[in-house]
């Protein structure tokens, strides 16, 4: 197994490990910030769907949360949907707080 394949695979464990254990509180999994944090787990492991769609159930709980709006624009980049990718930044732009991104 090279280098890289055995970080995504301990980052891939690392976002499994985060899931079961937002899934056994319902208070957590609940929380967009965690639900945020899950889904970056799984942008930086390669899991581009899994983290489209936490992302996206994230900013339904909280619409304000440029971080998640930036996590789930970097997940469309990676991920090759760079229309849609764009779409976010340039909202992003226009907005005053996403100055030190």
């Amino acid at each position: 197994m090279n280098k890289s394949h055995r970080i995504r695979k301990e980052k891939s464990s690392g976002a499994e490990t985060y899931l079961k254990a937002v899934r056994t509180s319902d208070q957590m999994y609940n929380s967009s910030s965690s639900l945020r944090n899950l889904g970056q787990k799984y942008l930086l492991a390669g899991k581009f769907r899994e983290a489209e769609e936490i992302l996206k159930t994230a900013l339904k709980k909280n619409p304000e949360d440029i971080t998640g709006k930036t996590l789930l624009g970097l997940t469309y980049y990676r991920s090759g949907q760079l229309t849609k990718a764009l779409e976010i930044f340039e909202r992003l732009s226009k907005t005053p707080d996403v100055l030190y991104y």
